[in-house]
């Protein structure tokens, strides 16, 4: 596994493969700037009330996965 730290242009071009409308392609992209930007970063407890499980990290579920 890798990770590339894709600037906006890049993630948009990296999309254009899947011929994405434009209000689509920035919708996607806009994702994962914000979760860049950690506006995403948050934990409640909901997954836990649905599911019976504690949240994980991604860390941890590839450790477990591994």
């Amino acid at each position: 596994m890798r990770f590339h730290d894709e600037t906006v242009e890049e993630a948009h071009a990296s999309r254009r493969a899947w011929n994405p409308p434009p209000w689509q392609a920035d919708a996607w992209v806009s994702t994962y700037t914000a979760i860049a930007r950690g506006e995403l970063d948050v934990v409640s407890g909901d997954i836990e009330a649905v599911t019976g499980t504690a949240p994980m990290t991604f860390r941890e579920f590839l450790r477990r996965r591994g």
